[in-house]
């Protein structure tokens, strides 16, 4: 079947567009662009906010909210489906506020479904790939995106609203610069590595060290310590702090920063995502599946993360967004 080429050079089978949820605009700080892969999802019915590479704020309408069910499941499973061990990947980048967001109400979408035996993984997006090494002042950076900073400063305070519902108190007024989040998203993939031993990790030479969750502990540092108390995540300084304080060894960091270590992996991840149709974050793949884009609200999130994630999905509605 014939394809054709969207500008930027992305080839799209004109099977996979013609179904592709409407795109409308202006509304939140970032917004949603449309996937290759949303096209066949069914409806889950509420709106749902990602950060985008776009340049327009754009959101998904609520007629089509994007969710995709693992191969061969149902969106909500019966009885006698069987718990299965699950891996959740979460595309994000550090500077995304709906990342943030989004982790929360994962993190809270989990608690309804009492499965806390899910891991999570962390894989890298760079809003602002061209950034420069140093960074970028932020408010300049923001005029031009969005055209003025008093349209950038409504957009954050519908962002901060929004936050301030799970708990998260953001600072955008306090944040001068966006930084270049490459060394960041080296910090998160080798957490990643030091708490999974075995063929993934081969440099790790003691298994007694290993923290389960450091990966996830150094995400929540590294959202904290840009959006909360705006700090600058680009400078290695902060980086390393952040490192020890999320329980990895100086000594093993230092080898980190100094030896460039991960940045085929990280490239090759961040290229595998947008090769899968990634273009906006957060983004949730079950197993490798793609399940869904957006920050979705708790209940929602919990209804559409599927059969995959066992019977307790049974008390979710993905049409009302509520569990019971």
């Amino acid at each position: 079947m014939a394809t054709r080429v969207e500008p930027g050079g992305r080839r799209i089978r004109p099977d996979a567009v013609r179904s592709a949820p409407a795109i409308v605009g202006l509304s939140e700080l970032f917004g949603v662009s449309s996937f290759p892969f949303w096209a066949t999802l069914p409806k889950v019915g509420a709106a749902t906010w990602r950060c985008s590479t776009s340049s327009k704020p754009v959101m998904n309408q609520n007629s089509e909210s994007p969710a995709r069910i693992a191969k061969g499941t149902s969106l909500v499973s019966g009885d006698s489906a069987d718990v299965r061990p699950t891996v959740i990947e979460v595309v994000s980048d550090v500077v995304c506020p709906w990342c943030f967001i989004g982790k929360r109400r994962l993190e809270k979408a989990l608690a309804l479904l009492s499965r806390q035996d899910v891991t999570i993984l962390w894989k890298p997006f760079q809003l602002n790939p061209g950034a420069p090494k140093e960074g970028m002042d932020r408010q300049s950076y923001r005029i031009r995106k969005f055209g003025s900073l008093a349209y950038s400063q409504q957009l954050e305070a519908r962002v901060a609203a929004a936050g301030a519902e799970e708990g998260i108190e953001f600072r955008f007024d306090l944040i001068k610069k966006t930084p270049n989040t490459f060394e960041a998203h080296r910090l998160i993939w080798f957490a990643g590595r030091e708490q999974s031993p075995g063929p993934s990790a081969p440099n790790v030479q003691n298994p007694k060290v290993q923290k389960p969750n450091v990966q996830n502990t150094v995400v929540e540092n590294l959202f904290r310590a840009y959006f909360i108390d705006a700090e600058d995540v680009g400078d290695i300084e902060v980086r390393k702090r952040i490192g020890v304080q999320s329980g990895l060894d100086m000594g093993r960091l230092e080898e980190l920063f100094a030896a460039g270590l991960g940045t085929e992996e990280l490239i090759a991840e961040e290229n595998k995502a947008r090769g899968r149709g990634v273009s906006g974050v957060p983004t949730f793949f079950i197993n490798g599946e793609p399940i869904t884009s957006g920050a979705h609200k708790p209940e929602l999130l919990a209804a559409v993360l599927g059969r995959a994630l066992g019977p307790g999905l049974s008390r979710c509605s993905p049409e009302a967004g509520t569990c019971r």
